[in-house]
């Protein structure tokens, strides 16, 4: 049995699912599908850095999303400006994804959210 925070928390996220995901079109591809959600948290995760096509492939479990899947969800994150991809400084045959800016602020505020309704318990 779940308690009232926990269903409060519960009701919250699926609350900001429904309203970001008509906000816009940053918010509308994060909600867009699990790849979409986990792709862009994996991507934010490393950020700072940046991750290339290869170790997402070998991060993100294959019951999660094929290799195909995740390639179109990056090409059409590409397009809409929630990803960049850029050469790696080490490397330059690597291509590195990281967050676009908005992407970053629509994260930090999702996170903010997050962590106020964790808080009001």
């Amino acid at each position: 049995m779940l308690d009232k925070y926990k269903i409060k928390i519960l009701a919250d996220t699926f609350s900001d699912i429904q309203n970001l995901a008509n906000r816009d079109s940053i918010a509308r591809f994060c909600y867009q599908s699990k790849t979409h959600l986990a792709l862009s948290f994996l991507i934010g995760s490393k950020h700072n850095g940046g991750i290339s096509l290869e170790e997402i492939f070998q991060t993100v479990d294959r019951r999660i999303a094929s290799r195909s899947t995740i390639q179109r969800v990056l090409d059409t994150g590409i397009k809409t400006n929630f990803f960049e991809k850029n050469k790696s400084k080490e490397d330059g045959r690597v291509q590195l994804y990281r967050l676009a800016p908005l992407a970053v602020e629509f994260l930090k505020d999702w996170i903010k959210s997050k962590v106020r309704t964790m808080n009001s318990k």
